[in-house]
């Protein structure tokens, strides 16, 4: 089991206080935070479109040489 009060103890004794974020803020970095990941899928989407291109055209150029 997870003992919360435990880590809450061991980061106030590390000087670290606590933030409290308003739930406008959470929105903002949840928004911020899904905005990068579809950009992250988007640009991995890219560089699979990318390979398949370039693995087509390797299978392409072998087939001709090939004839």
């Amino acid at each position: 089991m997870l003992d919360t009060h435990a880590i809450a103890r061991s980061l106030t004794d590390a000087d670290l206080t606590p933030d409290h974020v308003t739930s406008e803020q959470f929105k903002t970095g949840l928004a911020e935070l899904r905005a990068d990941i579809i950009g992250a899928l988007a640009a991995q989407e890219r560089r699979a479109v990318g390979y398949g291109i370039a693995i087509a055209g390797i299978a392409i150029a072998i087939l001709r040489w090939l004839e």
